[in-house]
């Protein structure tokens, strides 16, 4: 199977994974959970996404009767899944599926309860910028109608990226409010330890001890921590990497996660490179795995390898500020701007380059290069 083949099979897999919890699911839980039963199918499955108290409810039941769920948990061939490392018949197993269901809950949990909004200023009618004032002019373009209240990067998103990699298994949806008072440097320093936590003593005792946390471990699991599975969110699938650059980047032929980023940007040093603060990086990062997927793939048609793209990238998004390079690759400039690029990145050779510092000084000429180019048609 190619990569773009991969990429497809997954975004159908979260497509039907979404479909059954929406539905059939919900509609199994509407039954035996009085909560649900007068609410909407619509209503009753966010509720139980917003609520881990009710998801953990949920999750209980699910294991209590399995005979409801008979028909829905079923595997390729139609015959019921009994164990949580069978293959349902979208695709993952029953172990992942959980695992995006409780990565799920927490995110929504933690931006409810930590993200701050800022509501954008009231948009004024304006001409449209040509591609010389998206990328390099200091303007703010404004929408053609009021946008959506906006959620800025925040300390919920950079909890949710420390825990992401160790929300795996149904009992952590109960300690997911408690998840939410840890200190993001604590969850980066307990790393997979984490889940030695079991229970809501430990983890408040955490958040009242922070720096007790590498001294004494609690009673652990046995077993060795299973790999994670992989991960796009259920409620909102993120898209992942340029097939490319996905077909390239280790560990395995799995989606490229946005923590094999943050693993890039700390080999290569880009925090420091550019001057940022932990969030700050984050917020390029997420960037970088967002809205530049595109520039990410016009570099590596360029010949860059997948780690030096993605520093090409940050570069990139960095000169230009992030809220431009969103605009700038959602405006009509967007292919002209990525060909161009593409093209001066192979003539700069920037693929040969390996130190961030270089690939920065060759992204710095380019973009000075494309601001003169652009300066001239705008004369």
């Amino acid at each position: 199977m190619t990569a773009l083949a991969a990429a497809d099979e997954d975004t159908r897999a979260i497509g039907r994974i979404n479909g059954a919890l929406r539905g059939p699911v919900t509609d199994v839980f509407r039954q035996l959970i009085p909560d649900l039963r007068a609410r909407t199918r619509r209503d009753a499955y966010e509720r139980i996404m917003n609520s881990p108290h009710m998801a953990a409810t949920c999750f209980h039941e699910f294991r209590a009767r399995p005979e409801l769920f008979r028909t829905l948990v079923v595997g390729p061939n139609a015959a019921p899944v009994t164990s949580d490392d069978q293959m349902l018949s979208c695709g993952r197993t029953l172990a992942q599926v959980i695992a995006l269901v409780v990565r799920a809950i927490a995110k929504r949990h933690f931006r409810a309860r930590l993200v701050i909004i800022r509501r954008p200023a009231v948009p004024q009618k304006a001409k449209s910028p040509g591609l010389f004032a998206v990328v390099f002019g200091a303007f703010k373009p404004p929408p053609p109608s009021p946008r959506p209240v906006r959620r800025e990067y925040s300390r919920a998103d950079a909890l949710y990226q420390a825990l992401r990699a160790y929300l795996l298994f149904e009992w952590q949806v109960g300690l997911i409010p408690h998840y939410a008072s840890l200190p993001v440097s604590l969850v980066d320093e307990l790393g997979p330890r984490i889940l030695e936590y079991r229970d809501v003593e430990q983890i408040e005792a955490l958040v009242r001890s922070p720096h007790t946390a590498g001294m004494e471990t609690p009673p652990a699991q046995k077993a060795p921590l299973p790999t994670p599975p992989d991960e796009p969110a259920v409620a909102s699938p993120p898209a992942a990497l340029p097939a490319g650059l996905r077909a390239s980047f280790p560990p395995s032929g799995a989606p490229a996660k946005i923590d094999i980023l943050r693993s890039v940007s700390r080999r290569f040093g880009l925090a420091a490179l550019f001057g940022l603060d932990e969030s700050g990086m984050h917020r390029l990062i997420d960037v970088v795995d967002g809205p530049a997927r595109p520039v990410l793939s016009a570099l590596a048609q360029a010949g860059l390898a997948p780690p030096e793209a993605m520093v090409a990238t940050a570069c990139i998004a960095h000169r230009i500020g992030p809220l431009r390079f969103e605009s700038l690759m959602n405006s009509v400039h967007t292919a002209t701007f990525l060909k161009d690029l593409s093209n001066q990145a192979r003539d700069q050779h920037v693929k040969s380059l390996e130190s961030a510092s270089e690939i920065q000084q060759a992204i710095n000429r380019i973009l000075d290069q494309l601001m003169r180019n652009y300066a001239k048609t705008k004369a």
